[in-house]
């Protein structure tokens, strides 16, 4: 699934963050035309096509949004902190894109 994190969709056509860019340049390898879905974490989730493409940069146009209402009831989870910080960091990356509004 391309499903992506940016923390600023504001305009139809717009940078993608640097760590976003590497990933979808260097790691899935997309072209220019290829499609992926971006969230900015609050309900708002849009499909975007590359415009523009190179191993530091990455340009998308926006091509539909659409509004996410929260009807689910609030998610909380309790852990223990790790020894490693980075699978602690790890863990809140991804408990936070499954939903999770509490820890």
């Amino acid at each position: 699934m391309r499903f992506f994190y940016e923390k600023n969709i504001t305009q139809d056509v717009m940078q993608l963050s640097a760590e976003t860019a590497k990933h979808v340049t260097q790691v899935l390898r997309l072209k220019i035309d290829d499609q992926f879905v971006l969230t900015d974490g609050h309900g708002k989730k849009v499909t975007v096509e590359i415009t523009q493409l190179n191993k530091r940069d990455c340009t998308v146009k926006i091509l539909g949004t659409e509004i996410i209402k929260n009807e689910n009831p609030t998610i909380t989870l309790a852990i223990a902190f790790t020894k490693n910080n980075a699978r602690m960091e790890w863990l809140l990356e991804k408990i936070t894109e499954i939903g999770i509004q509490e820890i």
